[in-house]
């Protein structure tokens, strides 16, 4: 685990103990258990990106560019087979067949951003590892 993930999860499991009724209670497995079961969920708490319209963040075959979704981008590509490709600032983040699929992306982009501020990588919590 990081640094950063160990300090969060310490945190937890000292609030968790804290309100018992023994003075300098020590947190025990089953604190650092319910605080690593919070640390697990914290990812599904994201709120959605939200997408301002059927036009945000998609350019016309004007190279004109609609709406405004923040940094996160989607460029609907017809000369590639109806693509859609999205972009966190310049970044691209990857090519999709469905808009769905590209909007997925971006939100787990988004996701992985607001947990890595925790010290926590969602990659790794996804393939069971530690962070």
């Amino acid at each position: 685990m990081s640094n950063a993930l160990d300090d969060l999860r310490q945190t937890l499991a000292d609030v968790i103990c804290r309100d018992r009724a023994v003075d300098n209670w020590q947190a025990m497995p089953s604190d650092y258990d319910l605080a690593d079961a919070i640390i697990a969920a914290l990812p599904g708490l994201v709120l959605p990106l939200e997408w301002d319209g059927p036009k945000c963040g998609i350019w016309d075959a004007g190279k004109r560019f609609h709406g405004d979704c923040a940094a996160y981008k989607i460029i609907w590509d017809l000369g590639r087979k109806e693509t859609y490709t999205t972009y966190f600032g310049n970044q691209r983040l990857g090519v999709f067949n469905t808009l769905e699929a590209a909007k997925a992306a971006a939100q787990a982009h988004y996701t992985a951003q607001i947990m890595a501020a925790f010290g926590i990588d969602t990659a790794a919590m996804k393939e069971g590892k530690d962070a």
